[in-house]
């Protein structure tokens, strides 16, 4: 059998829940104990002369300082981390970086424009869109591999007397023409809208041109990034050196410099009666959680039908004076009678653990409920110790236990569960009366 005293062990919070009130009680009472420790102790906490002041308020000030270069420092590594990874994307990824400095594929669009306003400003209008507004549009999934970020640095484009010349340059000369293509319309797409501003004109392609070409300046610009890429890196090698020499700097000044009395003078009398207070509340739900969990466990009387509920043992029902059976007596006595029955049984003992006149009375109950389904029942509260009443109950070959909460012992219920068990004897159920 399940041992139940370990089983009600389980059920200390429950009980705590029940005692609140008195555990709120005990628990108040060790906060404020303990508020009253941490107001001591944080009075011992004080700066004792002038002179331990003056070197405290020194000793912070350096170290303020060290902390304010490690900051600085640290926060000089994340500008160069960002540095590093903008440059090192573009150089991976973009598309001037590609291309071959002897070998750039290149394609060229001259437009004529007749008008009679001001020239300049419209050809202005062009060259500022292609420039800063329309390469930046989104493409269309079908030409995302274009790559339209990276265009400022391979389309360019000037005025030439009454011409408007956008050129592209690329690695790959089918790639150029695609962007070229996306250029026209572009550019054809926003002829009117340069005319609402700037009056009539009509802007005609001349011609395209599609070439290969050396140029020693794309080179030197290549290297330029490359190089940038190097010397980011290396300035942020040299600031993390920096960082730990800051960092090994004001280690080694704690060590050296901190004066004895730092801790005790940075104590906030009011923050470590906080901390004891919280300490008190821990200490007194601990000690309430102890004491009721000691009780339970060297106490070795029935609390609660919880106990009979969780044990191998079935719990018919119960009864007290307030809420009488539950379940009511007649849909407890069903359960008895389908056990009986199913043993084919037409007895059933009914052991009366605690000799008062509420666990008689429940014995009878049963008796007389029972009786009108057929079922005879014999009642014992000693079969232990009298040879008649265990006679009764081998006879029956059955038995259901009456146990009173507060009365009946954990050892009381293993040994008659035992002595049935002993005697081949079935053990319906227990019925508890609280």
């Amino acid at each position: 059998m399940r041992n139940l005293k370990t089983l009600y062990v389980r059920n200390v919070l429950e009980d705590l829940i029940k005692k609140k009130v008195a555990v709120g009680i005990f628990i108040v009472i060790c906060a404020v104990l303990f508020g009253m420790l941490g107001i001591v102790q944080g009075g011992k906490a004080v700066t004792e002369t002038e002179e331990q002041k003056q070197e405290i308020e020194e000793y912070n000030a350096k170290i303020a300082e060290y902390d304010s270069a490690i900051e600085d420092t640290q926060n000089a590594i994340a500008e160069a981390d960002k540095q590093i990874e903008s440059l090192q994307e573009y150089i991976d990824n973009s598309i001037y970086m590609q291309i071959d400095p002897n070998n750039i594929q290149t394609v060229s669009v001259q437009y004529g424009l007749k008008t009679s306003n001001n020239v300049g400003s419209i050809l202005n209008s062009f060259i500022t869109y292609i420039n800063d507004g329309g390469l930046k549009e989104e493409l269309s999934d079908a030409d995302e591999d274009l790559k339209v970020k990276y265009w400022r640095d391979v389309v360019s484009c000037y005025q030439s007397s009454n011409n408007l010349i956008v050129t592209v340059v690329h690695s790959d000369m089918d790639q150029a023409k695609r962007i070229m293509s996306i250029i026209k319309e572009r550019v054809m797409n926003y002829v009117p809208k340069v005319k609402n501003l700037q009056g009539d004109f009509s802007l005609e392609e001349l011609k395209t041109s599609e070439y290969v070409k050396t140029d020693t300046g794309v080179v030197n610009n290549q290297n330029n990034n490359r190089n940038n890429l190097k010397n980011y890196t290396t300035n942020r090698a040299d600031l993390n050196n920096k960082l730990i020499g800051f960092q090994n700097s004001k280690k080694t000044y704690i060590e050296k410099n901190e004066p004895d009395n730092l801790k005790a003078a940075d104590t906030n009398t009011k923050v470590l009666m906080v901390a004891y207070i919280l300490l008190g509340i821990l200490f007194g739900a601990v000690i309430a959680f102890v004491i009721v969990a000691l009780k339970y466990i060297l106490g070795d009387t029935l609390r609660t039908a919880n106990d009979i509920k969780e044990s191998d043992l079935s719990l018919l029902g119960t009864y007290s004076a307030l809420n009488q059976y539950k379940p009511d007596l007649e849909r407890s006595k069903m359960d008895v009678e389908v056990l009986a029955k199913a043993k084919n049984a037409d007895k059933v003992f009914f052991y009366v653990m605690s000799d008062d006149e509420i666990s008689k009375k429940v014995s009878k109950d049963y008796e007389e409920s029972l009786k009108a389904s057929g079922i005879a029942v014999e009642t014992g509260n000693n079969i232990s110790e009298s040879a008649e009443e265990l006679k009764k109950m081998i006879a029956c070959g059955n038995c259901v236990f009456i146990a009173e909460v507060g009365k009946t012992t954990y050892r009381q219920l293993e040994q008659q569960t035992r002595l049935c068990e002993r005697f081949k004897t079935a053990v319906l159920g227990c019925v508890v009366v609280e």
